[in-house]
């Protein structure tokens, strides 16, 4: 019976893109940096949804809290 590899990298536990063979630095960079940005476009776009009123209530407060802790430092 052949023994399979079950050894994951970071990357691969992250739910990144594997890394390719002999890849370098800023071919790394572009492959996570798109991956990532995805990522966080996906989820800006979920958080637009929560604009409808119709399906939630919130506070001024609320919004300006989630604001907040987007806004780079």
């Amino acid at each position: 019976m052949e023994k399979t590899n079950v050894t994951m990298t970071t990357e691969e536990m992250q739910g990144e893109p594997a890394a390719k063979e002999n890849e370098t630095k800023a071919e790394k960079f572009i492959r996570i940096g798109e991956y990532r940005m995805n990522k966080a476009v996906d989820a800006i776009g979920r958080l637009e949804n929560l604009a409808n009123r119709g399906s939630y209530e919130y506070t001024q407060e609320q919004v300006d809290a989630m604001f907040q802790r987007l806004s780079l430092k």
